[in-house]
């Protein structure tokens, strides 16, 4: 029997992903202070009381999920398949998958469904 292969694709295989998910975690990481900054220190008077600390909270948690998809987890999906692999930080220091999975789980589940959790 012949099945797919999994990493046909140039652009979707793992030493592609090994490379450029680091890259793209290096931009995003100075737009994410640039907005913690932003609503901490530039925030006006009237958001002081509550939206300023859902903004952070939302922030906060992409800033987490950013980190742990593009540095610590890495997940390369197969594509025919609902499958696939870690190949990050986690895997180079003999993390357990089922830590990983856990990890990954638990921070998914606390991030707010949407950017107006909890404001009313």
């Amino acid at each position: 029997m012949n099945y797919p292969d999994c990493e046909a694709h140039p652009l979707f295989n793992a030493k592609y992903l090994r490379i450029s998910a680091p890259i793209s975690f290096g931009v995003t990481l100075p737009i994410n202070i640039l907005a913690f900054h932003c609503i901490i220190n530039k925030s006006p008077p009237i958001m002081l009381k509550h939206y300023k600390w859902l903004l952070i909270n939302c922030q906060t948690w992409s800033f987490i999920v950013d980190l742990l998809a593009t540095v610590l987890f890495l997940p390369v999906a197969y594509n025919p398949l609902w499958g696939g692999y870690s190949n990050g930080l986690f895997r180079t220091i003999n993390v357990p998958i089922a830590a990983q999975f856990g990890i990954m789980l638990a921070v998914t589940s606390c991030t707010p469904d949407n950017k107006y959790f909890g404001a009313f």
